[in-house]
């Protein structure tokens, strides 16, 4: 049993504090608030589900136990000036509501400041969840056996039930049309069909006080994390088009030494190549993204691969890294070899899929296995990518 640190104090002392002010209790925003790198969060949030003290279904809040409240509330009132109604004296804490107190919903009362900026934020959360466990049920759909669907479902249906009426409607309306209901704007763009956002329709996005619609592909819009991981790839040369495996990836991708023990390490090495080699930005928030969603499916398949990969990476085209190990890696419970992490724009999801189905293709053959596990630099691996991929990757 893990033991109570002060560090983990501080950790638990944040999750209180957001969902007092009925902010979203994420990663991101824990890291934030302690102005920590999100993967120390990660491991925290961790150690505190051992301790029964907070728990975090995929994709979705942090919540506290029962025991985990008790707890945070001992902690504050040796930080604060908790009051014997479990409020927070004001002026105790930053970030207090208009009266200075905290009300803390259930075990400290209901909350009569959230506004319809919080309420919708929280709705918005919730879209982006369902979206990303419906795509993770497509890629299962088409690349698995089936055999984690009903779990899928169960975690689809229960998100489902939190959607206002209001929302619910929308989503419906827009899911019969295609499985991605909600984009990201970035740059001032609709991130799926790329067709700029008016400016005062992009303020109402920010605001986040309703849903926002885009007036070209009729999708919700919210406003893009500012800590999250951006594609920074160089548009293409249009009198020069790549080809083939080489629209995605790069020699200096490849990584042939991924002499890691377990698969958030490959990840963290093939995401620091990505960064290093200014494809993207933040690793850690790729990083960090990418083992939630191995935490609800994981991403190793047979012949000794793994395809971990983050959606909603925008800002330019999909990117592949690539990465062996001759010793294998801990892929929770299979041993992988071969590694591919991919940084997905969401517009490009459907893609992904034939792209996964292509490299799979092509690696079910032992000859190219062999090819790129006997690779010594990049630069050989780089050219047995390309070769192994040739018919399989258009």
């Amino acid at each position: 049993m893990s033991a109570m640190t002060q560090s983990l104090e501080d950790y638990l002392e944040s999750i209180y504090v957001l969902i007092a002010e009925s902010r979203p209790a994420q990663v991101r925003d824990v890291a934030k608030m302690l102005s920590v790198k999100m993967p120390s969060v990660v491991k925290a949030i961790r150690e505190l589900k051992k301790l029964e003290l907070v728990t975090q279904e995929p994709y979705a809040n942090i919540e506290l136990t029962d025991k985990g409240r008790r707890v945070a509330r001992q902690v504050l009132r040796r930080h604060t000036l908790l009051d014997e109604t479990g409020r927070v004296a004001p002026d105790s804490r930053p970030g207090r509501m208009p009266d200075g107190t905290y009300p803390f919903r259930g075990d400290i009362g209901q909350n009569p400041y959230v506004h319809e900026r919080q309420q919708m934020k929280s709705q918005i959360n919730i879209l982006r969840q369902l979206q990303e466990l419906v795509l993770t049920r497509d890629e299962h759909h088409q690349t698995g056996d089936g055999s984690h669907l009903d779990a899928l479902n169960d975690s689809i249906d229960v998100l489902q039930q939190k959607l206002e009426p209001q929302v619910a409607s929308v989503y419906g309306r827009l899911y019969k049309k295609n499985h991605i209901v909600i984009s990201a704007m970035t740059n001032g763009c609709c991130a799926v069909c790329g067709m700029q956002v008016p400016i005062a329709q992009g303020q109402q996005v920010r605001l986040a006080q309703h849903l926002v619609t885009c007036s070209s592909c009729g999708r919700i819009l919210f406003a893009a994390d500012e800590d999250a991981a951006k594609n920074v790839s160089e548009p293409q040369d249009r009198d020069n088009p790549k080809t083939g495996i080489s629209r995605f990836s790069a020699e200096e991708l490849m990584v042939v030494d991924l002499d890691v023990a377990t698969r958030e390490e490959a990840i963290d090495r093939l995401a620091k190549a990505m960064e290093q080699g200014k494809f993207i930005t933040n690793a850690d928030s790729l990083v960090t993204a990418a083992m939630e969603r191995e935490s609800v499916l994981s991403t190793a398949m047979e012949g000794g691969l793994a395809f971990p990969h983050v959606r909603g990476v925008e800002g330019g085209g999909l990117t592949l890294a690539m990465g062996i190990s001759q010793k294998g890696i801990d892929w929770d419970g299979e041993q992988v070899n071969i590694v591919f992490l991919s940084a997905i724009p969401v517009a490009v999801s459907a893609f992904y899929l034939r792209l996964m189905a292509g490299l799979t293709q092509a690696f079910s053959k032992e000859a190219n296995r062999k090819a790129v596990l006997d690779a010594k630099d990049a630069a050989s691996l780089w050219k047995a990518l390309q070769k192994a991929t040739r018919t399989t990757v258009k």
